[in-house]
């Protein structure tokens, strides 16, 4: 089968980096705000002002936080239609999900893709990626990196998984496909709610814990960055306890 790779045309992984963008490298990077904190999360719950006094918005960007899901159709006509026609489906919210593919021949899709907002579901993806995501707000400029890599690693599978199908796609019936793609969506699922995990053990408490060699626990904090210690009053306070409080002490 020929492999038909078309110079300069973007793929599934350039689009869903598209996807993901907070406008990083550019001088309307949302990671790098005030606004961001001191851990460069661009991730802005939507409010303003409560009286309606302040007047203004957040930037606008193409990750966003709330979304429900987003999609990479891919069609390759040279292909039979049930599996030329690929659905990469992210549920939640870009930056923080796992693009899976779905082939068109499919009977029928796997359970893992019916999570929605109005019920906490941990055996669906919606979940397994919001869960991740709103963990990530911690200490975002660490866990980012670790969810980024497991995006490329999950992406990698599931190439892998295409192309395993398109080399013996004549004779590929709905029922396998829907066992093939199933199977690699809960593996997906699975995942990302060990990455989860393990975000959660190493940043618990804001904190960076680690286990060495001998097996032993090493916790490390880290300095929160000199522009927002001044933005924040750092400096100033707490003041001195009066004197005589002192003499209660």
């Amino acid at each position: 089968m020929e492999l038909r790779i078309q110079p300069g045309k973007p793929g599934v992984a350039d689009v869903a980096h598209a996807m993901r963008s907070y406008y990083e490298g550019t001088q309307f990077d949302q990671t790098v705000t005030h606004a961001a904190g001191p851990w460069g999360t661009p991730d802005h719950v939507y409010g303003g002002s409560a009286g309606g006094k302040v007047k203004g918005n957040w930037e606008r960007t193409i990750g966003l936080y709330r979304t429900s899901d987003s999609f990479i159709v891919q069609s390759r006509a040279w292909l039979p239609a049930s599996v030329g026609g690929v659905l990469w489906w992210g549920p939640h919210a870009a930056p923080y999900t796992a693009y899976v593919p779905l082939a068109a021949g499919m009977g029928a899709l796997p359970d893992c893709t019916l999570g929605h907002p109005a019920a906490l579901s941990k055996p669906t993806l919606f979940w397994a990626v919001r869960y991740l995501a709103n963990y990530a707000q911690l200490k975002r400029n660490h866990m980012i990196t670790e969810i980024d890599a497991y995006q490329s690693k999950q992406h990698t599978a599931g190439l892998a998984l295409v192309a395993s199908v398109d080399a013996k796609a004549n004779g590929t019936s709905p029922a396998t496909l829907q066992a093939d793609f199933s199977a690699h969506a809960n593996k997906v699922l699975a995942d990302l709610w060990a990455l989860s995990d393990a975000l959660m053990f190493k940043y618990a408490d804001g904190y960076i814990n680690t286990i060495n060699a001998k097996g032993e626990l090493h916790v490390a904090s880290e300095s929160y960055p000199d522009w927002w210690l001044n933005e924040v009053d750092y400096k100033d306070g707490p003041p001195p306890v009066p004197p005589k409080l002192m003499e209660w002490v």
